[in-house]
């Protein structure tokens, strides 16, 4: 099963902080706005009830006061005493300069239906077509009379007012009647703001308009008479307390509030369409809207910040653990922390000092070690090879072969001088391979024509170094059992190169018996035994786990083998390999004046 995608600790704080942040902006804006809204909803509904309200009162005030001005001219004595014409229209036309322009009209209708009035068109048609009805109607009343909203001949679209009129013995004289100007009205005594002069509808008793501005108010010509259309019905009669949101037919909504004025049956609506009557709210929801996005993007730059404190240190903490991981116990965590963050800090670079001390104990152990191995290696020098090697030199002195005996003794004692004398760790390539010759020459005596060493390294790699008696370990196993394992002679080919100006690559081959692979993953495992307790002899893993000691994981041996044809071993160097404090040329050049250098007797083949 595929693990899941690893999530840094820095997207995980910048997430829940900016989903945490985020849902509070948008919680907190959900219920601003549902609040500002609502509580935008109910002022404007309170505003426009407000205003009906007053309205209502001034109309009130205004018809008081105007039936108590209509009472007190019909109990004028003037006007009882059915005075002559001209007395009657002054006295009238003062009552309507009174009140400006609300009085279209006043005129005084007679009980013959005669009416002498202040309008011009009364002299001339000296009538009222609706005359009978204001008599009638005024007579019926028990103090005032109001009429339905009509259209006159002299007053426009108007409603009427009639009072009776009697004398002091109680004869009728006659019905004093007023036509109102609805509209001067209205503008005068209504609602107090512009925007609601179009939404303001009232109707009489029988649910007659008695304005004309609305919307909602048609004419229609033949009928010379104003309606109401596009509103329900049922919400008309219902228009006398309540607010109310209705369907306008069009798909949109309208909002009707209303109040309802008990003396005279009038009802004072206002019918608004929503979008006119919230349109700020849009404008709030914008506001809001620009707010939450404002909030959100601080949330995004909170968010970011505030990972980056959280998860800075912790990141810096655990790129300095992967470096540690990988070996590098240089790294410390330098920036300054505090609280948690600073203990860990602390903590991380104490322990990677510690762990560091403790390595570099382990690898001076380690070091030690492999110094005592070689040491007691050194020490360890066979008897029986000495014995070997000094009766073969006095068999050749018995017979006289001065010169071998010569050369015999000269390679012991330069092979002693170098295990034995010198103590150094690292020695140049030249003078191991020149060790070699002299003990692969000591081994040819005892065994004549058995085996052949061929030197070819390049005169470029003889001055760098090398841990001391890495190579003829390798030649000693590659004589015994390589070449001395199988029936006929054989040849071992030392070589030497540098690659690419970074490594030097040294090889030891022969062309004796091979080995088998599984016998060759054992040399490395540490399962070989020795079959032979040759001189000198070293394990691969040994020498192998010294070279990686020294210069790391990239270095060491190979083994190459092929039964029956021979085995290749493979050193791998870096070209930077010398003694601790000593540069491989100083080695090589540090030879007492007078003696031959290595590299020319390797070349001369001694």
């Amino acid at each position: 099963m595929r693990s899941p995608a690893f999530i840094s600790l820095s997207v995980k704080v910048f997430a829940i902080s900016f989903v945490s942040i985020a849902s509070l902006i948008f919680l907190l804006g959900y219920i601003s706005q549902n609040y500002i809204v609502e509580t935008y909803k109910k002022q404007q509904t309170r505003y426009v009830a407000n205003l009906l309200e007053s309205t209502q009162l001034h109309l009130n005030l205004f018809m008081k006061n105007l039936q108590g001005n209509l009472l007190a001219l019909s109990n004028d004595e003037r006007l009882q005493s059915a005075a002559d014409d001209e007395t009657l229209i002054a006295l009238l036309e003062r009552e309507r300069k009174y009140w400006n322009q609300d009085l279209k009209n006043i005129y005084l209708i007679r009980p013959d239906l005669d009416v002498v009035g202040t309008s011009d068109y009364l002299w001339d048609i000296r009538g009222h077509r609706l005359a009978r009805n204001l008599y009638d109607g005024a007579l019926k009343s028990e103090y005032m009379y109001w009429s339905e909203p009509y259209m006159s001949d002299v007053s426009d679209y108007t409603v009427s007012v009639g009072v009776r009129v009697s004398d002091a013995y109680g004869t009728l004289r006659g019905v004093l009647a007023a036509d109102l100007d609805l509209e001067s009205i209205i503008n005068v005594y209504g609602v107090r703001d512009d925007s609601l002069n179009e939404d303001l509808l009232i109707l009489s008793a029988d649910l007659r308009p008695i304005t004309v501005s609305n919307p909602f108010v048609v004419y229609d010509v033949f009928s010379e008479s104003y309606s109401v259309s596009g509103l329900p019905a049922e919400e008309l009669e219902a228009s006398g307390g309540n607010s109310r949101h209705v369907d306008d037919g069009a798909g949109g909504r309208l909002y009707v509030s209303g109040v309802q004025n008990n003396n005279w049956g009038w009802r004072i609506m206002a019918v608004l369409q929503e979008e006119e009557l919230y349109g700020s709210i849009g404008v709030l929801q914008s506001y809001i809207l620009w707010v939450g996005l404002v909030g959100l993007l601080l949330s995004l730059i909170i968010s970011y910040y505030l990972s980056r404190y959280v998860a800075r240190p912790i990141k810096l903490l655990s790129k300095q653990m992967r470096r540690f991981s990988t070996g590098d116990f240089q790294t410390r965590i330098s920036l300054p922390f505090r609280g948690e963050i600073g203990i860990l800090v602390n903590s991380f670079n104490q322990m990677v000092r510690r762990i560091k001390g403790l390595m570099e104990e382990l690898v001076e152990s380690e070091r030690e070690k492999k110094r005592f191995e070689l040491k007691v290696l050194q020490a360890q020098i066979q008897p029986h090879f000495l014995y070997n090697t000094l009766n073969s030199i006095s068999y050749l002195a018995r017979h006289r072969q001065t010169e071998h005996v010569d050369r015999m003794i000269t390679s012991l004692v330069e092979l002693l001088h170098f295990h034995l004398d010198k103590v150094d760790e690292f020695v140049p390539i030249g003078q191991e391979v020149e060790g070699i010759r002299h003990y692969a020459y000591l081994l040819s005596v005892r065994y004549p024509d058995k085996f052949a060493l061929e030197a070819e390294l390049d005169d470029d790699v003889l001055a760098f170094g090398i841990p001391k008696l890495t190579i003829q370990p390798l030649v000693e196993n590659a004589v015994f059992h390589g070449i001395l394992a199988g029936a006929g002679p054989g040849t071992i080919v030392l070589s030497g190169r540098r690659e690419e100006e970074e490594d030097i690559v040294l090889q030891v081959s022969d062309d004796g018996v091979g080995m088998e692979r599984a016998v060759v993953e054992s040399l490395f495992a540490g399962a070989q035994k020795n079959r032979r307790n040759t001189y000198y002899h070293m394990g691969i893993k040994n020498i192998h786990d010294r070279l990686q000691l020294y210069f790391g994981p990239k270095y060491g041996l190979t083994v190459a083998s092929t039964p029956g044809e021979g085995t290749t071993v493979t050193v791998r160097l870096p070209a930077t390999a010398s003694p601790p404090g000593e540069r491989p040329e100083d080695r090589a050049t540090s030879e007492p004046e007078g003696d031959e250098p290595h590299a020319a007797r390797i070349a001369r083949g001694r």
